[in-house]
């Protein structure tokens, strides 16, 4: 839900969780095994190739919970697994109850280094677990605690729209975070804890029933991180900045990029206004204003708000303000079409085209040749360098590299200013066949997580290895004659057709 209202407010996200996650998923989720250093691996390398402005956590509490210590009657429940003097786990604990506590406490460990290298990075995040949590007292979040600037804030569940009353925290290095304190109103009543057994005999805990975050609560923390941050994609206009490279391409192709992939020609807003008021204004089911309030228009729609003050008697309200329809009329007015304003084409390549264009072709001819000199010149300099480079490569690499001047493609690259960097080391070294590639910086980035480790990969190696070569015996080539001949039918029939 929470990865939902932010997409809804035009945020780019990344919901990131277990693939055995138990709750209806609103959105696309990236499944990553954060206990495992390969998984926590990609998210270091997300913080480090994009840009990340806020990070939200809510680590698995089932083997922190204070809840397990709540006599259940007949038939007990859940046991406790930690304790205040033992909260990595219990001494006594095995089997599928030790697997849990070391799972848990390996995506803690990981989480908290996480969040350590994001505020050496300066992006600011929170974490959330009940207030009563063990989680808050485990050595690696002791240690978080005291060497970053963060602080709790508190809240009942209640407050935000749950139907039963629970504290819970957040940890957080954003101040503003003080927008989701809240406390019981005392206004209603609260449903009661307790189990109920399912039809498969097994019981279902009431508390498990409020992990899932409210969508009050979810708008809200949008509302807290939108004013922090200072950040509201409703005012993005699709431009060469805000287009991603292969989306203008579908654009060039006359094809419009699917769902919210592409910015607006139009901002939704023309204009934000933020207000400070004793009381919230009236407004309309869309959340606009039935009437204008301070310098606000009629109609404006109230983006969001937090609480000003320990008494809770003012508010911050943020406003956007629409355009009226003739400022509409005369911004469309000046729009280019899109198939005409986007392309894929690179810069450099435009370069070209227009020297070719703007070029006598005698003298586009010259520069060629000139161009071809200097690179046969560049190859008879490096010859005695690319033999003792090959020699340097493992065999393999080097006798399907013979053939190849290496060195000179390189200098070549380095002439050109190529983008790619790493690639001619990954030529030398050979690709990657599982974890996390190097950026190209030619294709845009798209957060992959790597599915395992190297060590899982040459553990299941003795199974891979004689499937692949299954895979390829089964694929019978076709001889030369056979293809000739079904090309040639092929093109015949596409003619008569």
């Amino acid at each position: 839900m929470l990865s939902k209202c932010f997409k809804d407010s035009g945020f780019e996200h990344l919901a990131v969780d277990h693939k055995s996650n138990r709750f209806h998923s609103y959105v696309t989720v990236c499944n990553v095994d954060l206990s495992t250093d390969h998984g926590w691996a990609f998210m270091f390398h997300i913080i480090e190739h994009y840009d990340v402005r806020f990070v939200h956590a809510a680590p698995p509490c089932g083997t922190c919970s204070k809840a397990r210590e709540i006599p259940l009657g007949p038939g007990g429940g859940p046991q406790p697994l930690r304790s205040m003097e033992h909260p990595l786990g219990l001494p006594h604990l095995e089997g599928k109850d030790l697997e849990r506590v070391r799972s848990a406490n390996a995506i803690y460990d990981g989480l908290t280094k996480f969040l350590t290298e994001c505020t050496a990075r300066g992006i600011p995040w929170s974490v959330e677990n009940p207030t009563s949590s063990y989680l808050w007292m485990i050595p690696c979040f002791v240690d978080l605690m005291a060497n970053t600037p963060c602080r709790f804030y508190n809240y009942d569940t209640c407050a935000w729209g749950s139907t039963r009353k629970l504290k819970r925290s957040f940890l957080s290095t954003m101040p503003e975070m003080t927008g989701i304190e809240a406390t019981c109103p005392g206004n209603h009543e609260h449903a009661p804890f307790g189990r109920t057994r399912q039809p498969d005999g097994t019981f279902k805990y009431a508390t498990s029933d409020e992990a899932a975050y409210t969508k009050q609560l979810c708008l809200q923390l949008v509302s807290v991180v939108q004013n922090a941050l200072n950040l509201f994609p409703q005012k993005i206009e699709a431009d060469h900045h805000s287009v991603a490279i292969n989306h203008k391409g579908m654009i060039a192709l006359q094809k419009q990029p699917a769902g919210r992939r592409m910015p607006p020609l139009i901002s939704e807003f023309a204009a934000f206004s933020t207000v400070v008021a004793s009381s919230m204004p009236a407004t309309n089911p869309k959340g606009c204003l039935t009437a204008c309030f301070q310098h606000v228009p009629e109609g404006s729609k109230l983006l969001s708000f937090s609480k000003r003050g320990e008494g809770e008697t003012s508010f911050v309200l943020k406003f956007g303000i629409y355009r009226s329809p003739i400022q509409w009329v005369e911004k469309s007015l000046m729009l280019q079409h899109p198939f005409d304003n986007f392309h894929a084409v690179p810069d450099q390549m435009l370069d070209v085209l227009f020297y070719i264009l703007t070029t006598a072709p005698a003298d586009v001819c010259k520069f060629r040749i000139s161009k071809l000199k200097l690179w046969m010149k560049w190859a008879e300099e490096l010859d005695t360098r690319e033999k003792e480079h090959k020699q340097r490569l493992d065999p393999e690499v080097g006798r399907v590299l013979a053939s190849k001047r290496l060195l000179l493609l390189r200098k070549i690259a380095d002439s050109l200013d190529w983008p790619d960097t790493h690639l001619f080391d990954e030529i030398d070294e050979g690709f990657k066949l599982i974890g996390i590639q190097d950026p190209s910086n030619i294709f845009g980035l798209e957060p992959r997580p790597p599915q395992s480790s190297e060590g899982e990969l040459w553990a299941n190696a003795k199974f891979i290895r004689p499937a692949l070569i299954g895979k390829v015996k089964i694929q019978i080539l076709m001889p030369r004659a056979s293809l000739y001949g079904m090309l040639q039918w092929k093109r015949q029939t596409t003619i008569i057709g």
